[in-house]
C-alpha cells in the first residue's frame, strides 16, 4: 500500500511539475532519486548493492534512461536512505516508549 501511495505522489508531482500532459520527454532526476528514498525500493537496492549484481532486471526499481543516468546519484543512495528509515523509525519507537507510564 505504501509504495503505491509513493508512485501515485510522485506522478502527482510530475503533473504538477510538467503540467497534464502525456510525458513526450524523459522523467526529470528528481523523480528518480525520490522514488528511490522510498523504504521497499531502498531495501531492493541496498541488497543489489551488498549482494552480487547479477543480470536480472527487478521490476520495482525503476532505471532512467542512459541521458538521466548522468545526474541521478550512486545506488548506495538507497543504503543511506534505509539507514535513515531505520533510525527514524527506531528514534520514533524510542520517544514513545519514554513519554509511556509504565505504572
Amino acid at each position: 500500500m505504501f509504495r503505491l501511495v509513493w508512485r501515485i505522489l510522485l506522478t502527482f508531482a510530475v503533473y504538477l511539475s510538467y503540467g497534464y500532459q502525456p510525458l513526450e520527454r524523459e522523467l526529470p532526476a528528481w523523480y528518480f532519486v525520490v522514488g528511490r528514498a522510498n523504504p521497499i525500493t531502498a531495501y531492493l537496492g541496498a541488497t543489489d548493492v551488498l549482494s552480487q549484481p547479477t543480470d536480472v532486471t527487478n521490476f520495482f526499481v525503476q532505471t532512467p534512461s542512459p541521458s538521466v543516468a548522468a545526474s541521478v546519484p550512486s545506488p548506495w543512495l538507497e543504503l543511506a536512505s534505509l539507514c535513515l528509515w531505520g533510525g527514524l523509525s527506531l528514534a520514533a519507537g524510542y520517544y514513545r516508549f519514554s513519554n509511556l507510564d509504565l505504572q
